[in-house]
């Protein structure tokens, strides 16, 4: 048979039992093993020296009440392990009575939640930064609104030509890209999450890629009036990338040091080999990080410790796409700073794979003009639809509009289209729904689907090429993208392949 202390023991919790007067007579063998007191230092008062000196007063007050009132006490406490660190741990204190009902000692137990609090201090965090987060995507979408109304008015009042006009559509052109950039960067927060994404890796010359990436970036770093300073090898730096995601790498940590650098900054970009590694660096005379936002800068929602008033545009995702994709490339990105004021470096290596043969790409299409290529638009935003048309007509296709999917059915009879641009998020009939039953009808069988929507993430472009689309375009859609899919469409047909390719 057990004695009394020996069942404590088996207790996996920190047990100490004290008299009346509240003065501990026995620790079980989980306090001693916690706290690394033992039985003599902890009787009497000296197991309070076990608890946090923060939380020490507030804890010796209520348990000198709790000896008043007879009533069972509870409380956070941290308590110092034998290593010298502290966890955070629920104390639970009961009476004993006697046959007359009054306490004759007392037991406590002592239950370690550190984790448990770790856990929900880290969802209290996120949740913080997603507040912030949305409280900082309100101001920044609205940003860019407030000039390109102001040009609208420019324009209605000017007329549509002179400088004033000139300068209000240069105005609105760069705050649509800005609106762009941030709808772009809302889509990528699932792939900064872990989501799949899928690599299309190509043979190709690094210094290509950061070419386009210099050149995506310029309009911003010339605005704020930085000096740019690029150095690369003068030799080739061929490797098998993503161009497309290692250039959006790039572009996002040449962003963010012309966002956080302050106007007339330096900015450094150069890339070389070191090792079995191709190292790209991005530096600059910004505002610089504090040692303690580091660790955290690659996290989504992370606080944003680089904020400054010329910084916009910005959600605070592209970093954490950043480490993603360079991840997914088998390399890393590292954080560099002195301190707030004094810059910051953004490193990433990217290991120099093997190389992959990549499938020859068909040459470029020469550009010949749509004429005669019949395009119906469907969408139920008739400004959306309007605006499409007028430019599908300017780049020389024959258009027709319609803004439901019942009306797409009737104009396919009449027009007899060739391509389809459908908006997939219609109300009562959807795009979806639509698709199927063009497909089903005679005249519906080798028209092209382009679908045009908002929806941009894997699943939605899985969906659409599940549902027969043969391409999947994202609002808004410029000229270029919509040139380069009809000449995908047109040079079928130029060569005779009797009607439009799916």
């Amino acid at each position: 048979m057990k004695t009394s202390s020996e069942l404590a023991d088996l207790i996996p919790h920190p047990v100490w039992t004290a008299g009346a007067d509240g003065r501990v007579e026995f620790v079980n063998e989980p306090w001693r093993t916690a706290t690394g007191m033992d039985a003599s230092r902890a009787a009497g008062d000296g197991w309070i020296e076990a608890v946090h000196p923060e939380d020490r007063n507030a804890v010796r007050d209520l348990w000198k009440r709790r000896l008043r009132d007879g009533r069972p006490l509870e409380r956070e406490a941290r308590l110092r392990a034998a290593d010298g660190t502290y966890r955070r741990f629920l104390l639970r204190g009961a009476p004993l009575r006697s046959g007359d009902g009054s306490p004759c000692g007392w037991i406590a137990t002592w239950t370690d939640i550190e984790d448990v609090k770790r856990a929900q201090d880290a969802l209290e965090e996120r949740d913080r930064r997603k507040d912030e987060f949305i409280a900082n995507l309100a101001i920044e979408l609205r940003r860019p609104l407030a000039p390109i109304r102001s040009s609208l008015d420019i324009l209605r009042i000017a007329g549509g030509t002179g400088a004033a006009a000139d300068r209000a559509q240069s105005i609105m052109e760069r705050q649509l890209a800005t609106l762009v950039r941030l709808v772009d960067d809302l889509l990528e927060i699932p792939r900064s999450s872990g989501m799949p994404t899928e690599l299309r890796r190509e043979r190709v010359d690094l210094r290509a890629v950061i070419h386009v990436a210099v050149e995506t970036s310029r309009p911003l770093i010339e605005s704020a009036g930085h000096r740019l300073h690029v150095t690369v090898p003068p030799e080739p730096l061929t490797m098998s990338i993503d161009p497309v995601r290692v250039a959006q790498v790039i572009s996002t940590l040449l962003g963010n040091a012309a966002t956080f650098t302050p106007p007339g900054g330096e900015i450094w970009l150069t890339a070389q080999d070191e090792a079995d590694d191709r190292v790209i660096s991005v530096r600059d005379t910004g505002v610089g990080l504090a040692p303690e936002a580091i660790p955290s800068i690659f996290e989504l929602f992370a606080p944003a410790e680089r904020r400054h008033p010329v910084g916009q545009g910005s959600l605070g995702i592209g970093l954490a796409l950043a480490r993603s994709l360079v991840e997914k490339h088998g390399g890393r990105i590292e954080a560099r700073s002195e301190g707030r004021g004094k810059g910051s470096e953004f490193v990433v290596r990217l290991p120099r794979l093997a190389e992959r043969r990549s499938t020859p790409t068909a040459p470029p299409i020469a550009w010949s003009g749509i004429q005669g290529l019949r395009v119906l638009v469907v969408d139920d935003s008739r400004d959306s639809a309007d605006s499409l048309g007028i430019l599908l007509r300017h780049l020389g296709a024959e258009t027709q509009v319609v803004y439901d999917g019942l009306s797409a059915l009737e104009a396919m009879r009449g027009f007899q289209p060739a391509v389809v641009f459908l908006d997939i998020g219609m109300p009562g009939m959807d795009g979806y729904e639509t698709a199927r039953r063009i497909r089903s009808s005679p005249e519906g069988r080798e028209i092209s689907l382009v679908a045009l929507t908002g929806w941009g993430q894997d699943e939605d472009r899985r969906r659409s090429k599940a549902e027969g689309f043969a391409r999947h375009l994202l609002k808004p859609v410029d000229a270029d993208a919509l040139r380069a899919v009809l000449l995908s469409f047109e040079a079928p047909r130029r060569e005779g392949a009797g009607g439009i390719s799916r």
